[in-house]
């Protein structure tokens, strides 16, 4: 495989010198001591004049002893993001040392030399600014996001069990957060044909105000971080697409455009490969003469304005667009819910702290050979060796620092870093459901799903589970369900399911359903097992069957203690007797209590 230009394996001799020079800047910033570094012609007085009070000096609080030349002067014009402000202020709270650990921290998978080189190419291969970028960007990731404490390491599982919380506000932020997976406003599937992956947007999904900002730029870094591990050297960027179909004034929110677009220009660097806007209809346009106004020119020639499949056909192929979008992909997106036990190794700290160490003692052999590098010995081989044993040490320590995410239950990426699409079609960590899943008067109910609900046709029990479809209604009085059997799709679910036909997943967790699918209905069904009693009809009692059920309130959670127990609840006006979905997984229903949908 070729490397891209400007890239680890494909440097110009003018660039290899950069960053060299970026290196020697990065590692007296991390506290690293460099020796005596003579070699280099010397383009970055005014930094390392800034950089000078390092050496010796390991008991400061701050990186300088004095202002610097860098804080002494204003801002550029270019620096939109404030980052000149933001880079002063770190430099001043921020130790050498957490700086090293934040840089080595945010290698993750990637060789380090491909980190330093994209803040040069972003920079144009200015090297103040380039140090700038990275070292505002790597106080951005530690200390305000706190990407790897609260985003990679808490991860979907920590936002289902926030979810559940007593706490109203830590709830909402779980929910918020996890509403965003479930629906798919956003999510990542197959590539283009450079081999890039694609994040694919539903607009019409969004709703300002539906969700806090703060979800909001959780859920998009939670997105940016998974997607840089499901980036296939040679390739070192991914695409937006962002599906404009049934768009409305509705679905328009600047806060989160303008989160995104600082994100891509300015922490996360020459992540962009390309952004195709898709079918935007004419009320747009008054949006886009704004939005364009917030954009850096290289960004802005990466948008492109699609309307049809085959003006796509540039940068995708139309086997990897959704069939919702008009393309050829079977793929459809379905969110599986993360479960308890899935993170179970992070909890092992000794093991954590093991592999920590063996990645730091990579880290140093690294430092040693770049300074000899910078010195002009020949050992760049040895280098980009340690590069690639970085990479294969990353994916040992992963599990024990990353909490699983969709893409490790779907088994696309795989525990060693190897990436599978094709197992987005067929989900190896949800396996057809057998009698074991539970039957009641002919109802099944598929029993790994969460959130399952069926209409009123019985279907046959013990039937396994077909694969299905779901998205979003466009609107009110269209059907929440699409179902897909094997053979037919159903757009809307006017029909009842087929006679014999289980179906799993097809609609969100706490969503109602009757005959026909409309909005509204009468009951909801969450995870696993079968529904005790009759068939849900929109606007009457679920009769028990069984034993009357004792009032359940929010947050009450037990196991299941026999098939025979209901895996069903409902949102009710009855007091005490609030069923909450998110909650329910093995309370029966209350004898002949009424119902409407959450």
């Amino acid at each position: 495989m070729v490397a891209l230009p400007g890239r680890p394996g494909n440097l110009t001799p003018e660039e290899e010198v950069k960053l060299k020079q970026f290196w020697r800047m990065t590692l007296k910033v991390t506290g690293v001591d460099l020796g005596e570094v003579t070699s280099l012609p010397d383009t970055t007085s005014t930094i390392n004049e800034d950089l000078s009070s390092l050496a010796g000096d390991k008991k400061r609080k701050s990186l300088f002893g004095r202002k610097s030349k860098v804080e002494s002067k204003s801002a550029p014009e270019d620096d939109k993001y404030g980052q000149t402000k933001e880079y002063q202020e770190a430099l001043a709270t921020t130790s050498p040392d957490e700086f090293r650990r934040a840089l080595w921290r945010n290698s993750k998978n990637e060789n380090p030399d491909a980190i330093l080189l994209r803040f040069l190419r972003a920079r144009k291969w200015d090297l103040q600014k380039a140090l700038v970028m990275m070292i505002s960007t790597l106080q951005w990731r530690a200390k305000t996001m706190k990407i790897e404490e609260e985003i990679v390491f808490k991860g979907e599982l920590s936002s289902l069990e926030d979810e559940r919380s007593n706490d109203q506000a830590v709830s909402k932020e779980g929910s918020d957060f996890l509403s965003q997976m479930r629906k798919g406003k956003s999510y990542v599937h197959g590539m283009d044909r450079e081999g890039r992956p694609v994040t694919w947007v539903r607009v019409r999904l969004h709703h300002g105000g539906e969700q806090s900002d703060s979800s909001i730029e959780r859920f998009t870094v939670h997105i940016f971080e998974t997607t840089r591990l499901l980036i296939n050297p040679p390739s070192d960027t991914g695409d937006l697409f962002f599906d404009m179909s049934g768009f409305s004034m509705a679905n328009m929110d600047y806060t989160p455009v303008k989160f995104m677009i600082k994100c891509f220009e300015a922490n996360y660097p020459e992540s962009l490969g390309v952004c195709l806007i898709y079918k935007a209809p004419w009320i747009f346009q008054g949006f886009w003469k704004i939005i364009s106004r917030w954009l850096d020119p290289v960004v802005a020639s990466k948008i492109h304005f699609t309307n049809s499949i085959k003006d796509l056909e540039p940068w995708v192929d139309r086997s990897q667009v959704p069939q919702e979008m008009g393309g050829d992909s079977p793929y459809v997106y379905h969110y599986i819910e993360p479960h308890e036990g899935e993170n179970d190794l992070m909890k092992d700290v000794a093991t954590r702290k093991k592999l920590e160490a063996e990645r730091a003692e990579i880290g140093e052999e690294f430092e040693r050979l770049t300074i000899e590098w910078i010195k002009g010995a020949d050992v760049n081989a040895r280098r980009q060796q340690l590069a690639a044993k970085m990479k294969q040490q990353y994916w040992k320590l992963d599990p024990y620092v990353r909490a699983r995410s969709l893409y490790d239950r779907l088994g696309v990426l795989s525990p060693d870093g190897k990436i599978d699409w094709s197992n987005a079609i067929h989900p190896i960590s949800e396996k057809p459901a057998t009698s074991d899943s539970g039957t009641t008067n002919g109802v099944a109910i598929a029993g790994a799903a969460t959130g399952t609900a069926v209409g009123a046709t019985a279907l046959a029990a013990n039937e396994k589970v077909a694969k299905t479809a779901y998205r979003e209604p466009d609107s009110d009085n269209e059907s929440l369900a699409s179902f897909k059997t094997g053979i037919e799709h159903w757009e809307d679910a006017e029909e009842s399911v087929p006679n014999g036909t289980a179906v799993k997943q097809s609609i969100p967790n706490g969503i109602a359903t009757n005959s026909s699918a409309k909005f509204g209905t009468a009951a909801a069904v969450a995870t696993g097992a079968g529904v005790v009693g009759s068939v849900m009809m929109n606007g009457t009692s679920l009769v028990h069957n069984r034993t009357p059920a004792t009032p359940v309130k929010s947050g009450q959670i037990s196991s299941p203690t026999s098939p025979t127990k209901s895996i069903a609840s409902v949102y009710s006006n009855a007091g005490t007797q609030t069923w909450d979905p998110r909650d329910a997984s093995t309370q029966t229903l209350p004898q002949n209590l009424p119902f409407r949908s959450r």
